[in-house]
C-alpha cells in the first residue's frame, strides 16, 4: 500500500465547534479528527493483511507497509535478477511480491496461474499502460480506444507477402548507404543501422517514401522511446490532474511537438483525399483512418496512433535483432556457415505456385521462404529467450481485487506479471539454460517445436493470451528478411577484446546499443 500522509492542519481543530448530528448526537473535532486517523489505520491494516500473505523478496521485518516497501525496492534496485531468481526459486509454484520505488508488484511464478491472470477480464486485470503512462507520453486516444490492435492483428499480418519486395529493396538501400561494400574489416555501429533500417523499412512499407526518407522523423520516432521511459518515471507519482503538465518539462513534450509538425499534415492530407474519393496509397495510415471510430477520425488522433506504433515496432523489432547480430558475431565460424547453406537451400528451391517474387530470379525470396528458414528462426528464438528486454513480461494493473482458483487474493493497485526472465531460464524446461545455443529449437520434434512466434507461458518474448503481440508475424519476417540478407552479403565478427553488454536498471534489460563490430564484403561476392 502505498503511504498516505494525513495533513492534521486541514482540520483546524481550534475553529470546530461540535458537529451535531441528526439525532442530536454531538461529535467533537477532535473526535472527528480520531475517526479519520483510525479509517487510515484500518485501511492500512487491511491492504497489509491482505499482502502480507503473499511472501515478499527483501522486505523489512518492521509491520509498517511503507518501511516494508521501502526497504525492499531499495535491495531490489541494487540487484534486481538476484530478486527475481530469489522469489523464483523460494516460490516457483507460487506468487511472491517486489518493491518498486513507486509501487508493488505481483510476480507470478506458477505457469497455471500465469494463464488464469491473463485469462481475467480486462476490468479485473487491466491492459491499461501505466506503467509507461502512454496516455501522456505518447496520447490520450492510445488510452482510450484500442482501435489499431485489431488493425495490425488482421491488416499488417495479411499484407506481410505482398509486402517483401518492397521491404527487401530498402533493406539493400539502407545498407548500401549506411555500410557499404568494404573490402576490408571495418567497424560499423550495428545497431544504428539496424534500428535507422527497421525505421525506413516499416515507414516505407505502412506509410510511404514521404516517411520513410524523412530523416527528421525516423530519428524523433528513434529517440522517443527512451524518452517515454524516462518521462514515464517521471511523471508517474504525480496525480492524475497535473501528470499534463509536469510532462511539459520532460524529453517527450519537445518529441510530440516535432512529430506533430511532420505528421499531422501529412495524415490531414489523406483524410482529405480520402473525403473526396480521391486514389489513396493502400496502407498502415489508410486502414487506420478506415477503422477508427468517428472520434479519432481526426489528423492529431491518427497521427498519435502512427506514433505509438512506430515506437513499439522499430525499437522491439531493432533491439531483438541488434542482440541476435551482437551474439552472431561473437560466435561467427560456429552459426554463420550454417546459416548461409540453409538460405542457400531454402533459396534453391522454387516457390510455391502463387507464391512467387516480382523480382529477379537472383533477388527472389518470399514470404513462405522466410518461414523455412528453420535455424534462423531458432537464432533469433534463442537470442530472445536468454536476452529479454525486461525481467518480468505480460505485466498488468491489477483493476479490482482478483482470486486464484487456489483462493490466492490480489488486491486492486499493484502491477502483476510473470518473471519471464527467470522462467526462460529454468533448468527445468531449458537444457543447459544459461547457454547460448543457436540452434536449440531445431532439435525438438516436428510438430512441437517452438518458434519465434509462438507464446506460452514458457517464451513470453512477445506476451501470451489474447492480448499477444498482434505485430510479431511482421516483426519476426522483417527480421529474418534483414539478417538473411545482412548474412549473404556481409562476413561479421567483434572487435578483438569487445563483448556486448546488458544494462539491468529495475525490470528492464537494456541491450548494447554503442558497440561497433567488423564488417566487411562476405568473401563469396
Amino acid at each position: 500500500m502505498a503511504f498516505q500522509r494525513l495533513d492534521m492542519s486541514m482540520f483546524h481543530l481550534e475553529s470546530f465547534s461540535a458537529l451535531n448530528l441528526p439525532l442530536g448526537v454531538a461529535i467533537s473535532p477532535q473526535t472527528v479528527a480520531l475517526l479519520v486517523v483510525l479509517g487510515f489505520i484500518g485501511k492500512w491494516a487491511l491492504d497489509y493483511h491482505a499482502q502480507s500473505k503473499i511472501p515478499a523478496i527483501g522486505y523489512s521485518s518492521i509491520p509498517i507497509s511503507f518501511l516494508q516497501t521501502w526497504t525492499g525496492s531499495k535491495g531490489f534496485m541494487r540487484q534486481p535478477i538476484e530478486f527475481m531468481k530469489e522469489g523464483y526459486r523460494k516460490h516457483k509454484a507460487s506468487i511472491f511480491r517486489i518493491a518498486m520505488p513507486d509501487q508493488e508488484w505481483m510476480i507470478v511464478a506458477d505457469q497455471a496461474k500465469i494463464t488464469e491472470y491473463l485469462s481475467a477480464p480486462d476490468d479485473v486485470i487491466s491492459m491499461d499502460d501505466s506503467l509507461f503512462q502512454t496516455q501522456y507520453t505518447v496520447g490520450k486516444a492510445i488510452a482510450d480506444n484500442k482501435f489499431h490492435v485489431a488493425v495490425v492483428r488482421t491488416s499488417v499480418t495479411q499484407s506481410i507477402a505482398a509486402s517483401i519486395d518492397t521491404m527487401r529493396e530498402e533493406i539493400r538501400r539502407t545498407f548500401d548507404e549506411l555500410i557499404g561494400s568494404p573490402s576490408n574489416w571495418t567497424e560499423i555501429p550495428i545497431n544504428d543501422v539496424i534500428v535507422k533500417c527497421v525505421a525506413r523499412v516499416n515507414n516505407m512499407v505502412f506509410y510511404g517514401p514521404e516517411l520513410a526518407y524523412n530523416d527528421a522523423y525516423n530519428d524523433n520516432a528513434i529517440k522517443w522511446a527512451m524518452d517515454v521511459v524516462i518521462a514515464s518515471i517521471s511523471v508517474r507519482n504525480y496525480p492524475n490532474w497535473l501528470k499534463s503538465f509536469a510532462v511539459w518539462f520532460t524529453p517527450i513534450h519537445r518529441r510530440r511537438k516535432m512529430a506533430d509538425n511532420i505528421l499531422v499534415p501529412i495524415v490531414q492530407q489523406r483524410l482529405d483525399a480520402t473525403a473526396k474519393g480521391e486514389p489513396v496509397r493502400d496502407d498502415l495510415m489508410q486502414w487506420l483512418i478506415e477503422a477508427a471510430p468517428p472520434a479519432q477520425k481526426t489528423a492529431k488522433l491518427i497521427a498519435e496512433t502512427i506514433i505509438f506504433l512506430d515506437l513499439g515496432s522499430i525499437h522491439s523489432t531493432g533491439l531483438n535483432l541488434s542482440t541476435a547480430v551482437y551474439q552472431l558475431a561473437a560466435e561467427p565460424d560456429k552459426y554463420i556457415p550454417a546459416l548461409r547453406q540453409e538460405l542457400a537451400d531454402v533459396l534453391s528451391t522454387p516457390p510455391t505456385p502463387g507464391q512467387e517474387s516480382s523480382a529477379s530470379p537472383q533477388q527472389t525470396i518470399t514470404k513462405q521462404q522466410l518461414g523455412q528458414l528453420e535455424k534462423m528462426d531458432s537464432f533469433l528464438t534463442e537470442s530472445g529467450r536468454l536476452f529479454p528486454f525486461s525481467l518480468a513480461h505480460v505485466s498488468r494493473r491489477v483493476a479490482k481485487p482478483f482470486r486464484f482458483s487456489d483462493g490466492t487474493v490480489i488486491p486492486a493497485g499493484p502491477m502483476i506479471a510473470a518473471p519471464g526472465y527467470v522462467i526462460q531460464r529454468d533448468p527445468e524446461i531449458y537444457e543447459n539454460p544459461e547457454d547460448f545455443d543457436g540452434f536449440r529449437f531445431t532439435r525438438q520434434a516436428a510438430g512441437k517445436r517452438m518458434h519465434m512466434v509462438s507464446t506460452s507461458t514458457e517464451n513470453l518474448l512477445f506476451g501470451h493470451g489474447r492480448h499477444a503481440c498482434p505485430g510479431r508475424f511482421f516483426a519476426v519476417n522483417e527480421m529474418k528478411l534483414i539478417l538473411a540478407l545482412l548474412l549473404e552479403r556481409y562476413d561479421i565478427k567483434l572487435i578483438p577484446g569487445t563483448a556486448p553488454y546488458r544494462a539491468v536498471i529495475g525490470l528492464l534489460s537494456l541491450p548494447e546499443s554503442n558497440l561497433k563490430i567488423l564488417m566487411r564484403l562476405a568473401s563469396s561476392n
